[in-house]
């Protein structure tokens, strides 16, 4: 992501009475390696399991605070798999997912009860790049499921579900 990001913050309290500025630590891209803020000064930059970290100091009185890179370096290559997209939770009949890989794999989407028994499976040989699944629920109990998606390289992504009807 190159582009900025706009944030706002409220205390919703008498700024006449309270006007401190608070402290904030917002993600950004890992290859945002100049920061720009408006309004505010960055304290520093930490990076925390792979991922990058602004923290400032902003008062909290409403107005936009705009974060933006000033200089970006070449994005390190993807590897593993990503959730795109997961239809809304709870979940009524369906569930549609978009699932991205990042290199060639066989993945394995199921969907799970509670005691981890599979109820739906899906198998995907070779994959790569974004694939759009979707499991028919109509005839499943309400209740909470688990989604799991499992890759041959290794990688695994758990969601919880709830089906209400």
């Amino acid at each position: 992501m190159t582009k900025a990001q706009e944030i706002r913050i409220d205390d919703f309290m008498d700024d006449s009475i309270y006007d401190q500025p608070l402290s904030v630590r917002i993600k950004v891209p890992n290859n945002w390696d100049d920061i720009g803020i408006s309004n505010s000064e960055i304290i520093r930059t930490e990076s925390v399991n792979n991922s990058k970290f602004i923290l400032f100091n902003a008062l909290p009185d409403n107005k936009p605070i705009t974060i933006r890179p000033k200089l970006i370096s070449a994005p390190e290559k993807n590897s593993g798999m990503q959730l795109v997209f997961l239809s809304i939770n709870p979940f009524i009949d369906d569930i549609h997912l978009a699932l991205e890989t990042f290199e060639r794999s066989d993945i394995d989407i199921m969907l799970c009860d509670i005691s981890g028994k599979v109820l739906i499976q899906r198998k995907e040989n070779a994959v790569m790049g974004v694939i759009n699944v979707s499991f028919n629920t109509s005839k499943m109990g309400r209740g909470v499921y688990f989604l799991r998606v499992n890759s041959s390289h290794g990688e695994q992504l758990v969601r919880k579900l709830m089906k209400v009807n």
